[in-house]
């Protein structure tokens, strides 16, 4: 085949080869394109693989539990529901008032039954019920402003319920674990039983305990939550990331508390003496350097009052030392200005007022 130089090629046959060259490159650079798109495709499909696992992993671990959708659903931690008695819900119909400043309540069952005594005298029996006793059907106490309640709930465990608190739970528990949910202030002895753990969940987090006995502080209109642990063992699990899904656990031995921000999103743990985190059960208050502001959102739940403030800047002053909720709260208000050097004054309408 005769070879020409391109000094030898006419311009007819330079423009036919310029059009050949220019399609090959054409034609190559579309091979390409085909091929960046199979891949971007594959990543695509693999991507939408991934995603809904990963949305699916963080969905499973905010899943709510049974007793805390119950709660949601019911908005019993809306505080201005309370009423004037304490009362006892069974179920969605069954509601009775208990007029009694402080209520005993205990549960006890039997393979066929279930019994609600209040002060020993029977409320509630399901000797005569028809249909399966295994069903969830929950309860809660609701304890007023100015009250205090103690129960027993159906595994044994006992609960002492403070001022302005709800704590809703089962008639019956359920074969492998025990859940409440808490609203306010409670101190816990649970029935150990190692087969069944106890959970208390609250707005922020859960505790999970097999056999002890703590106080958990967890009032719906204040952001600090706190779990101090007397006896036993416990795990505090607060909410680290509301958009993830995540959480931050504690583990607590005894003479630890676990203090929870949720507007920080942060948990503090100490080491201190538990025991005046119980004395409330006693009618006795005990501070150590506590902002007069917490202490007087305290009062006002034990007797069931109203605050104004006048002088802002007097809610930062400290107190030290214990307070006998037994007394009236005049005596109380006199220990309290006597040591902090504020004003107040008691209104007729049951008003406290601080200058």
């Amino acid at each position: 085949m005769d070879i020409k130089g391109l000094d030898q090629i006419s311009a007819q046959e330079k423009n036919d080869l310029k059009k050949r060259i220019n399609n090959s490159i054409v034609r190559y650079r579309s091979r390409k394109k085909n091929q960046r798109k199979v891949i971007y495709y594959a990543a695509a499909v693999i991507g939408f693989m991934i995603i809904p696992s990963v949305i699916l992993l963080i969905k499973h671990d905010m899943q709510q539990s049974a007793i805390e959708k119950y709660v949601s659903a019911r908005k019993e931690k809306n505080i201005d529901n309370f009423q004037q008695d304490v009362q006892l819900r069974i179920g969605e119909e069954n509601i009775i008032k208990l007029a009694a400043r402080d209520t005993i309540v205990s549960y006890t069952q039997s393979a066929s039954t279930n019994k609600i005594r209040v002060n020993n005298k029977v409320v509630y029996d399901t000797e005569h019920q028809t249909g399966p006793l295994n069903k969830a059907i929950y309860n809660s106490l609701e304890v007023p402003y100015g009250k205090h309640s103690f129960m027993t709930l159906s595994d044994g465990t006992k609960v002492w319920l403070n001022a302005g608190t709800v704590l809703t739970y089962p008639l019956r528990f359920s074969e492998n674990k025990r859940e409440v949910f808490l609203q306010g202030e409670a101190i816990f002895d649970v029935a150990h039983n190692k087969e069944k753990p106890f959970y208390v969940h609250t707005t922020n987090g859960k505790i999970r305990v097999l056999g002890t006995v703590f106080n958990v502080y967890s009032y719906p209109d204040e952001s600090k939550t706190y779990t101090a642990l007397l006896k036993g063992k416990v795990e505090a699990i607060y909410e680290k990331s509301t958009l993830l899904g995540t959480t931050i656990t504690s583990e607590l031995r005894p003479g630890m508390i676990a203090s929870y921000d949720s507007e920080k999103k942060s948990v503090k743990v100490t080491h201190e003496n538990v025991e005046p985190y119980m004395k409330w059960r006693e009618g006795v208050l005990v501070f150590k350097n506590e902002k007069l502001e917490s202490i007087i959102n305290k009062i006002a739940r034990y007797y069931n009052i109203k605050v104004k403030v006048n002088n802002q800047s007097s809610m930062f002053k400290t107190f030290s030392g214990s307070l006998d909720i037994k007394d009236s709260l005049h005596d109380i208000m006199l220990i309290i200005k006597e040591t902090t050097a504020i004003d107040y004054t008691l209104g007729s309408d049951n008003t406290l007022l601080i200058n």
